[in-house]
């Protein structure tokens, strides 16, 4: 998650203003059966060989249909891509891989430079599963299917089929907050009471708004955001829903008149000391 934040000191004659974001972060999405569908794209065919794409309630598949095409050397390829801006960090992936004839080959890597999370060579007819974790820094993801040693057609009885059941990861977001405001008190207005109602906005088109939290000093206090907790089936926006923008409103009130001193209060209250919004 990327870290933002609004300075909101809090005390008489003490002004409002705007700091700016940010550093980057990471966040996590796990993705699931079902979960994975809409996420991959249509398959890539090199060389001969009859393949296709289908969704099924355990993942997404590449499939040679029964009594269709199968040469040496040719294969086929989904890939999968993190949102714009981000890039996958480390993945874990659970696959399977049923071939009805022998000579074939599944994998699931990073495509560029190739890293390999999981890999199912079958020589001969047969079905394995495999989940491998790997570090893989780059932006897309890549299943492959293919032939190293299958002619003529596949058996007329069944279908062969790789099947990226699930996907774990830690996704780079490199994207800073594209706006992050106070609706109020105005930015420069002036707050003469030792604790304020504040109205913030913020808006982050990957992972979203993180979290919302007053910061005293360089203290972080608690969560004042009042949004839900992160939603790890969403590629973008996980604590809002999906949607980039969020916004709230909170009191901030704990105005002292020293370290260890109970809370001030009354319009004779001194300046309280520097506080932030912080959007991580």
């Amino acid at each position: 998650m990327r870290p933002c934040s609004l300075l909101a000191p809090l005390g008489v004659g003490l002004l409002l203003a705007a700091a700016a974001p940010a550093t980057a972060g990471t966040y996590a999405v796990a993705w699931d059966g079902s979960d994975l569908h809409g996420r991959v794209q249509a398959v890539s065919q090199y060389a001969a060989g009859t393949y296709r794409a289908t969704d099924t309630p355990n993942g997404v598949r590449i499939e040679v249909p029964p009594g269709a095409a199968i040469a040496p050397g040719g294969f086929a390829a989904r890939s999968i891509e993190a949102p714009a801006g981000s890039r996958f960090v480390t993945a874990t992936a659970v696959t399977e891989a049923c071939t009805a004839a022998g000579g074939m080959f599944a994998a699931f890597t990073g495509s560029s430079p190739i890293v390999t999370l999981t890999h199912h060579d079958h020589p001969t007819p047969t079905c394995s599963s495999r989940s491998g974790t790997q570090t893989v820094d780059q932006p897309r993801l890549a299943m492959f299917l293919g032939a190293s040693g299958a002619s003529g057609t596949a058996p007329a009885y069944d279908t062969t089929s790789f099947e990226l059941r699930s996907l774990h990861a830690t996704l780079a977001d490199d994207v800073p907050p594209s706006s992050l405001a106070l609706a109020a008190p105005a930015a420069g207005g002036i707050v003469g009471v030792p604790q304020v109602e504040v109205s913030w906005s913020a808006a982050d088109a990957l992972s979203g708004v993180a979290s919302v939290q007053a910061e005293q000093d360089g203290a972080l206090g608690p969560e004042i955001g009042g949004l839900p907790a992160p939603d790890v089936h969403r590629a973008t926006g996980q604590r809002t829903g999906g949607q980039a923008a969020a916004s709230g409103t909170a009191t901030v009130a704990r105005c002292t008149s020293g370290a260890g001193s109970p809370p001030i209060s009354g319009p004779r209250a001194p300046s309280c000391s520097a506080w932030t919004l912080a959007t991580p």
